[in-house]
């Protein structure tokens, strides 16, 4: 019985250094995803811009399509877009 009471209990836990290590990871995974999530964002938004001027582009040009067809024929046509 005395044996036992002479042997070292083990502790169970994190020690200060460990803790210390883990929130330094966490913070520098942080960081880049952070960096990340604003390079997408900041390419998401010049992508919109591009697709909104081009769409721009593209209808203007449609509806001179238009009023050249109907300007050009003798007849009045059903344009059907």
């Amino acid at each position: 019985m005395l044996e036992k009471d002479c042997k070292m209990q083990t502790k169970r836990g994190f020690t200060l250094m460990e803790l210390m290590v883990a929130i330094c990871a966490a913070a520098i995974l942080s960081m880049t995803a952070w960096n990340v999530y604003g390079g997408c964002h900041q390419t998401f938004r010049h992508l919109q811009k591009t697709y909104n001027e081009e769409t721009a582009k593209y209808f203007s040009r449609l509806v001179q399509i238009k009023k050249d067809v109907r300007d050009h024929h003798k007849h009045p046509l059903k344009i059907l877009f």
